[in-house]
């Protein structure tokens, strides 16, 4: 079985702070506060969230950094941003403020080099690559690649541009119709075709979608990971719970699981002081305003003195395993982490931060890591096939792994037991690497993607890994954390 769960994106093209949409990418309206309706959606469910600044290539600069704080203290599912992203220190500030992916296309047209480079510091599923395609008589393939927010042609074909940019190091594609943006008469279905047949990376499909009948006939395509809608959210054309409710199948699972209770919010008796690991490594905002929501002292920290110390640290990541180890061990961090494992001290890795827990990764290069969880980082293509699994489908592995999926199985001591409640609830990854094991096990969870079982959350002693993101997973992501934390501190 594939537990995978297919997206349903909302899009929110900004200027400054205000939500924005126009027709084609012109005749732009000013729609409302574009935080707001961030958080409106997600509260109706929404998978993640695309932030673009319409403008923010015209005048070669991007304002989102407010604006991603601040939707953060209120959103916790992904939120992607792109707008004139043409540098790693550009990348940086924005994964600081709170995103999760950056999306690149203006820069990634005039210099595709960038691609590669931001790649091999951030790691490829932090990479989107956003294609605003026009149709053309002029290309073989029938559609050009447009830049500046979809207003200037680049006579590029598209097949040729889709056919280039995988072998550069992106994560995902965006694939936006300028012809049917904004128009609410439906998505370029040839368009959506011919993506499907040339990608073999995650892809989203955004442009003119108004119907349940559309998306659905989208999600068909083995490529399409997403739908990406704008106007018709916006306008209260399409509602997200009512296209969740009308797809949602063994043959299109949709995330539906939402856990709206929040009782489990800002325990006044148990509250924990915590130290987020600041290595220059990932979106450290979002999860420091999730343990703050929770009720926790949280400071974000690299000095070693902290570290050795407190109640619990978490060391989070957004990125590629040699890069964190180097800033790790450029932090003096490596061996201060390894000495609190020994004493018993909790410790919380997240996606990059769990992975760097483990003894080696095969990412890029061979890299040693701190050893806490004996086993190995390596590609999920070369992870071992479930021999148990119903699914015969020969379709290829796509990786990234990326989008929301179920936790699975249970393994480990009766000490944990606590935590089966989260199996067959939905949480979100993104990431190319992984375990399919490992040696000094107490306890996991994992997930099946293409019939490869992925260890999603381990522990070992008082350390504890997910690869998934919970600070990014809703409400029911907010409660594991909320549990994972009480259980680790005072056990």
């Amino acid at each position: 079985m594939n537990n995978f769960q297919k997206r349903i994106i909302s899009r929110l093209d900004i200027k400054g702070s205000r939500l924005i949409k126009g027709i084609r990418f012109e005749g732009l309206r000013v729609l409302g506060n574009s935080c707001e309706v961030a958080q409106s959606y997600y509260m109706q469910g929404i998978d993640e969230i695309f932030y673009s600044d319409a403008v923010a290539s015209l005048y070669s600069r991007n304002g989102l950094d407010l604006l991603l704080k601040e939707t953060c203290k209120s959103v916790f599912v992904p939120i992607t941003a792109g707008g004139a992203i043409k540098s790693i220190e550009d990348v940086s500030q924005l994964l600081k403020a709170g995103a999760d992916k950056v999306a690149i296309n203006t820069y990634a047209v005039k210099s595709p080099e960038l691609i590669t480079k931001l790649a091999n510091r951030f790691g490829e599923q932090c990479i989107v690559l956003s294609i605003q395609a026009r149709r053309s008589l002029k290309t073989n393939s029938g559609w050009e690649v447009m830049i500046e927010a979809g207003r200037e042609r680049t006579g590029i074909d598209l097949q040729f541009w889709i056919e280039k940019v995988q072998k550069l190091g992106i994560g995902e594609i965006f694939l936006t119709s300028v012809d049917q943006d904004g128009t609410n008469k439906g998505p370029d279905e040839e368009l959506i075709y011919l993506a499907n047949k040339l990608v073999q990376k995650p892809l989203i499909v955004g442009g003119g979608f108004n119907s349940v009948s559309a998306i659905k006939k989208a999600l068909e395509f083995n490529s399409v990971s997403g739908i990406s809608i704008g106007s018709s959210f916006h306008y209260k054309k399409l509602f997200i719970e009512e296209i969740k409710k009308e797809i949602h199948s063994e043959n299109f699972p949709l995330r539906i699981n939402l856990d709206k209770t929040n009782n489990f919010r800002k325990d006044k008796i148990f509250k924990t002081n915590i130290a987020v690991i600041d290595y220059g490594m990932g979106n450290q905002q979002s999860l420091i305003n999730a343990l703050s929501l929770l009720g926790h002292n949280v400071i974000l920290t690299n000095k070693n003195e902290i570290i050795k110390d407190i109640e619990l640290v978490i060391l989070p990541g957004v990125g590629s395993f040699p890069a964190g180890i180097k800033e790790l061990k450029e932090r003096g961090l490596v061996n201060t982490l390894i000495e609190r494992n020994k004493n018993q001290k909790p410790i919380i890795g997240i996606c990059l931060g769990m992975q760097l827990l483990f003894e080696s990764s095969s990412e890029f290069s061979f890299n040693k890591g701190l050893g806490i969880f004996k086993g190995e980082i390596k590609n999920i293509k070369n992870f071992s096939k479930d021999k148990n699994s119903q699914n015969t489908s020969s379709i290829e592995i796509k990786l990234p792994h990326m989008g929301w999926n179920y936790l699975s199985k249970y393994f480990g001591d009766t000490k944990y037991c606590k935590f089966k409640e989260f199996t067959s609830k939905s949480f979100y990854f993104v990431h190319s690497y992984g375990t399919d094991s490992i040696d000094n096990l107490d306890f996991c969870l994992t997930t099946s993607y293409f019939d490869r079982n992925i260890v999603a959350m381990c522990a070992v002693n008082k350390t504890i890994g997910f690869q998934f993101h919970p600070e990014r997973s809703g409400e029911i992501g907010l409660k594991l954390l909320s549990k994972t934390i009480e259980h680790i501190v005072s056990n």
